[in-house]
């Protein structure tokens, strides 16, 4: 396998980055965090085109990235500051500790993590082993055996932490965008993910959650008659209740119906707070 490996290296000139970066107002390198009023409205402008346009900006990015950096330097006492930044937008470098900032995962949850036993045997082991493998197949980081090795940890630790919560099939589609934003930081896409599953799907993942379920089913039913009259009344005539499909969507947040875009799911950590 050694052969296929090739240690030559190309090098790429810097010229064009560089001189568009030179051409920015320095204010940009090093935004005053806490008075945004004069730049607030280009900001908007801005970020009134498509996300993902404003991704691929570098200027922009570069400037959002030195504000959110400093910003969660100062956390948590700019969580306020931190809130309204993120109605804006989120640079993807700091999406995964901004999210943590907006659950209000707490500084000390490496400790917390480093504690629990994430490697004895569970009731829960065999089931992993089958999800984990078709979990998210089309994003290429899911296929790696590392990468699932650490979510099965992730998901292991945190029925561990929640010893009166079990294992739904399903899970593993909600832990995955906190993984993959958390890569490096094993810990702190467990607390997320344990902050997000308290907020967003309480008492879910019960091993009996039928009350709970039939809550939420209900108040979907009555949503769709409210938006959708039309649609309520033809599931009504033909008797399509909505035990029939959408539990699978209140279980997993949505994530196996829709594609997992994770800038989309920056709505659910702002509605947190």
């Amino acid at each position: 396998q050694s052969s296929f490996y090739n240690d030559s290296y190309m090098e790429i000139p810097l010229n064009n980055i560089i001189e568009k970066f030179s051409r920015q107002d320095s204010s940009r390198h090093f935004p005053l965090i806490l008075d945004h009023e004069k730049n607030i409205e280009s900001i908007i402008e801005i970020s009134s085109h498509q996300l993902q346009v404003n991704e691929g900006d570098m200027g922009y990015q570069l400037y959002r990235m030195n504000v959110f950096r400093s910003l969660l330097n100062g956390y948590p006492y700019t969580q306020n500051t931190i809130i309204q930044e993120s109605k804006i937008d989120i640079p993807p470098l700091y999406r995964g500790k901004c999210w943590a900032c907006l659950l209000r995962v707490a500084t000390n949850y490496r400790k917390k993590y480093s504690k629990i036993d994430k490697l004895s045997p569970s009731i829960s082991d065999k089931q992993l082993d089958v999800d984990l493998p078709r979990c998210h197949q089309y994003n290429y980081l899911m296929t790696s055996i590392d990468v699932r090795a650490s979510l099965k940890r992730i998901i292991k630790a945190w029925l561990k932490y929640n010893d009166n919560l079990v294992y739904w099939q399903g899970i593993d589609s909600v832990v995955t965008p906190f993984f993959l934003l958390n890569l490096s930081d094993e810990a702190l896409a467990f607390a997320s993910f344990h902050k997000f599953v308290q907020k967003f799907c309480y008492n879910f993942f019960l091993k009996d959650n039928s009350s709970v379920m039939n809550e939420y089913l209900t108040i979907f039913s009555q949503l769709l008659a409210f938006h959708d009259p039309e649609l309520a009344a033809h599931f009504s005539v033909i008797g399509f209740k909505p035990e029939l499909y959408a539990i699978s969507w209140f279980l997993t947040m949505f994530s196996r119906i829709f594609l997992m875009i994770i800038s989309t799911k920056d709505v659910l950590p702002l509605d947190s707070v």
